[in-house]
């Protein structure tokens, strides 16, 4: 008894206090074979961070280190898929700062999530639209896109990077720009999005490469049982590189944490993606 106590114990401890801030970095080599495009024999490396959570669930040291793993990779792009606060921001300067150490040396581009405004975070206590996230990220020196598109030029590439609103807070409508999207010729187009649930409204669109977060991987993941706690649709695909209508799909694990705090066998991860054209 005294020893199943004290594993008990151990594990409350690890889930709350270590795995939560033991962040790693994972590297995914990925290969475009979209029959569109004639081989460029060209890389591209990738950094896909999600769910910062900036806030009261994550402390604002764990996130400045972060931040400073992200521009040691060197990347020759960073993209952000949603959920940059807990609730409201908060230390707003600090934040900037942070943020600023890869956002001004690296193109860096972002969507929003659920936590960032809109029918889900407003009667929560955070936003009711996303405008002080985009005006603030904006600010740092990131390209905030909700229902747009931009197509930077990088390593002599055109790379079009369409951005969703969330699915969560109702701002979900490609409509608005996938036209024009598609149409827009490139070496890689790129679709962001928050909740992997969104990418059926644009399973038909000329994507090479889909990135999404919100799931922070199952964040607890639990032998047989598996993540009791994650909430999107296809809970088997909570963390990692999928296959989505013949495409790479790629789902990062969140760099912070929800409200819940702790994590188990699902540390927080910095997503190196090694893009192969």
């Amino acid at each position: 008894m005294i020893l199943g106590i004290s594993l008990g114990v151990y594990l409350i401890f690890y889930a709350y206090l270590v795995e939560p801030v033991w962040l790693k970095v994972r590297t995914v080599p990925i290969t475009i074979s979209n029959a569109d495009h004639r081989p460029l024999q060209k890389n591209l490396r990738i950094v896909h961070i999600s769910d910062l959570h900036w806030g009261e669930f994550v402390s604002h040291k764990y996130l400045t280190d972060a931040f400073k793993v992200v521009a040691a990779q060197k990347p020759d792009l960073v993209l952000m898929t949603g959920d940059y606060v807990a609730w409201r921001l908060i230390m707003r300067e600090d934040y900037k700062k942070a943020l600023e150490v890869f956002s001004r040396a690296y193109p860096t581009y972002a969507v929003p999530g659920n936590h960032d405004g809109g029918e889900w975070s407003g009667p929560g206590g955070g936003y009711y639209n996303t405008d002080s996230i985009a005006e603030f990220m904006t600010s740092a020196g990131v390209h905030y896109l909700q229902n747009e598109y931009a197509c930077p030029e990088i390593k002599s590439m055109k790379i079009c990077i369409g951005g969703l609103g969330d699915l969560t807070g109702g701002f979900t409508h490609p409509e608005m720009f996938v036209d024009e999207y598609d149409k827009t010729p490139a070496d890689l187009h790129i679709m962001l999005l928050h909740n992997p649930d969104a990418k059926v409204s644009v399973k038909d669109n000329k994507w090479d490469l889909m990135l999404a977060g919100h799931t922070h991987g199952g964040q607890v993941t639990l032998p047989v049982i598996g993540s009791p706690w994650v909430r999107v649709q296809n809970t088997k695909e909570v963390r990692g590189l999928f296959t989505y209508t013949g495409r790479p799909l790629h789902i990062t694990p969140g760099v912070g944490s929800s409200q819940r705090r702790l994590r188990l066998n699902c540390r927080p991860e910095i997503s190196v993606l090694e893009v192969a054209l």
